[in-house]
């Protein structure tokens, strides 16, 4: 994301924005949350959470559930909603949340623009860690694409940051056809690390968030995402790497 700590989002410096938005991400957003994470009262929240909505910062979706008593009465006898339950008595239930322009924004490391030539050799680095990941066998996951897009494919001299989408795979079949446990064998590079881990999925998670580190090699210019979100965006992009080669 090209922006500046400085630059002005609904009316706001961005790093204010951002650092209010961390406090949100993963929770339902109401005006009085927005209040709180702002430290505004609730006049000024009102209008901050409608304007955060329509720049995209903040999105909603809409639930379809049972109301309350008979979703009670349901569990009670040991039931689950089914499709046709909640055709015929659902109500639509709107649950604000981050939007994908609000994660971007907080994922977003306020470092000096960099040139067009240094984006280049971060690039061309970042593709030989690739081609190192996968050539290291005890590693889990493996790169099978990755695509460039965003600001880096525009005419723009300098840059913000760098959006590749990235593909990874696990190297599950191979366990298997070794005739290993594929969650054991996630399980064990975890413990090979030497690390402490504070819950199960953080262990279980590790190999791959391990692939991604490497990757990233602490540069706060290289921004990952899913490829899917390329669809969900609707946006151009370059393909740098599939799992046979390089094209450039």
């Amino acid at each position: 994301m090209q922006i500046t700590k400085t630059q002005l989002v609904v009316g706001r410096p961005a790093i204010q924005v951002r650092d209010a938005l961390r406090k949100l991400v993963g929770k339902e957003i109401s005006v009085e949350s927005v209040a709180v994470a702002f430290g505004v009262d609730l006049t000024e929240a009102d209008k901050l959470f409608h304007d955060l909505v329509s720049a995209k910062y903040i999105g909603c979706e809409v639930r379809r559930k049972l109301p309350g008593q008979m979703l009670v009465e349901l569990f009670a006898k040991g039931g689950q909603p089914t499709d046709d339950m909640l055709a015929k008595h659902g109500v639509d239930e709107i649950r604000y949340c981050v939007d994908y322009e609000g994660m971007r924004l907080i994922g977003t490391r306020f470092v000096k623009r960099i040139s067009r030539r240094q984006a280049e050799s971060l690039i061309e680095a970042f593709l030989v860690r690739v081609r190192q990941v996968n050539g290291r066998d005890e590693l889990t996951h493996r790169v099978t694409e990755v695509r460039v897009f965003g600001s880096y494919l525009t005419d723009a001299e300098t840059l913000g940051d760098i959006d590749l989408a990235v593909s990874l795979e696990g190297k599950q079949a191979e366990a298997e056809t070794a005739g290993m446990d594929w969650i054991q064998v996630c399980l064990s590079r975890a413990a090979e690390s030497g690390r402490r881990f504070k819950t199960y999925g953080d262990q279980l998670c590790y190999s791959e968030i391990e692939v991604k580190r490497f990757l990233k090699a602490r540069s706060p210019y290289l921004s990952f995402h899913a490829l899917d979100e390329l669809a969900r965006l609707g946006c151009r992009s370059e393909v740098l790497f599939k799992m046979k080669g390089i094209v450039r």
